[in-house]
């Protein structure tokens, strides 16, 4: 039998919610899936025997090491890739790992980016993972949790790839979520207390810490990683980041400027260090400042799309969602003009979201652009016809445009629909007694 050129390897319980969609993204790659379950009783093997994988069974002992290390004995392929369940090759990758995939005449381990969707701001952020590496050449997993591949036996080439994963784990609600921090924070809480001296697992066990609200207590192990001072210069800003972020949590904006301004001095380009200055700014009120920070963020947003990441943690943003917080700054800093125009220029690009609309109907009055204001009030209710706000917003434009006739009519309207209310009455009694005074 023609030995493969790739096998993928995965550790797998109760993943139905996942398991198609990951086997559907590298199914057209893998010469050979390996699948070792850990106890699943979903249907999640059924998933695995129509994607032809070959399943093993291992007994879960609270180690991802010891059952990917048990996964990769399995591996027939010239490569490994390892994967679980809740992330996806990028379709545009699939090419960039297939040219991965050659003779080494040494151990070789690519790096590749991982795009982990989040429910916050960011639409995702970035981390790096070591995920390929050639078979049999001395190479096996450590770490109980957040384990990496690591060189055993002489030197290899770690090399950055291009091809990024998409993980959705990190958007999980509920008791799944529930359940998954738990699990890790006890194996994060075991290995600092197997191996105290060893930053990583300080900053593994921060950051997890911070994901479930106990900040005090991520700071203190965020310090510790830092005053180890193992890592590289990549890492570190990374961590100076997390610091930042966790400062700030604890209240404490100037440590977290300061821990900001550290890291984009260690690696300017990058988004998160921008980003934590700018939310700082805008905490603050210094729209000015957050404004500028925000456009930083925008330059250094594009250019990690384009060429990629820097360091090993990173934030990404998809543009629109920029658009409107830059919109609202600048509504903040009570330029309304700017505001109205950045959105408006949105809607010309062809964007029919009815909630830009809305926000940008909003900036028009701010920045008492009544025309432009009217021509969204009036598509919006046109769309939404028994939306009496927008009647009313179409109103009180009328009025501030001097057209009373068609004021009137528009709160003789809303009269009849709301007889019961006095506002309504009380501009329509005004406008009624406007007109009787012209005549």
């Amino acid at each position: 039998m023609k030995k493969p050129d790739l096998t993928v390897c995965m550790i797998v319980k109760n993943e139905e919610r996942f398991l198609k969609g990951c086997l559907e993204s590298i199914r057209d790659l893998a010469g050979q899936i390996v699948v070792l379950d850990t106890g699943s009783t979903d249907g999640s093997m059924d998933i695995a025997r129509a994607f032809n994988a070959e399943i093993h069974h291992f007994e879960w002992r609270d180690d991802f090491s010891a059952a990917r290390n048990a996964s990769i004995r399995h591996a027939r392929g010239e490569w490994i890739l390892w994967l679980d369940a809740d992330e996806r090759l990028k379709p545009e990758s699939v090419p960039l790992l297939r040219d991965s995939l050659r003779r080494e005449k040494k151990p070789v381990i690519w790096q590749v980016q991982i795009n982990n969707h989040t429910r916050d701001d960011a639409g995702a952020y970035i981390s790096t993972a070591y995920r390929l590496f050639n078979n049999n050449r001395g190479i096996r997993f450590k770490g109980r949790i957040h384990e990496q591949p690591v060189f055993t036996a002489g030197r290899g080439d770690v090399r950055q790839s291009s091809v990024i994963l998409e993980h959705l784990g990190y958007a999980l609600e509920g008791e799944a979520d529930q359940a998954k921090k738990e699990r890790n924070q006890k194996l994060l809480e075991q290995m600092v207390a197997e191996d105290p001296d060893n930053a990583y697992a300080h900053f593994t066990l921060g950051q997890h810490y911070n994901l479930v609200g106990r900040h005090t207590d991520a700071l203190r192990h965020l310090l510790k990683a830092l005053n180890l001072d193992q890592f590289e210069k990549e890492m570190k800003a990374s961590l100076y980041n997390v610091l930042s972020e966790t400062y700030s949590k604890c209240g404490l904006p100037e440590e977290a400027r300061r821990m900001a301004m550290e890291s984009v001095d260690l690696e300017e380009n990058q988004v998160g260090g921008y980003f934590m200055l700018f939310q700082l700014a805008r905490g603050g009120k210094e729209w000015d400042a957050a404004l500028n920070w925000l456009r930083k963020v925008r330059e250094k947003n594009r250019l990690i799309r384009s060429s990629g990441w820097r360091i090993a943690t990173d934030v990404v943003f998809e543009e629109e969602k920029l658009d409107y917080t830059e919109a609202e700054v600048l509504a903040h800093a009570g330029r309304n003009d700017e505001a109205f125009l950045m959105l408006a220029e949105m809607i010309n690009g062809g964007n029919t979201s009815p909630e830009l609309w809305r926000k940008t109907l909003d900036a028009a009055l701010a920045a008492e652009r009544w025309q432009d204001a009217e021509k969204l009030a009036a598509s919006l209710f046109q769309k939404d016809t028994g939306n009496f706000y927008l009647l009313d917003t179409l109103g009180k434009i009328y009025i501030k445009q001097g057209r009373y006739n068609e004021a009137t009519q528009v709160f003789e309207a809303l009269c009849a629909q709301a007889p019961g209310n006095r506002e309504y009455r009380a501009l329509l009694d005004q406008l009624r007694a406007r007109l009787l005074q012209v005549h």
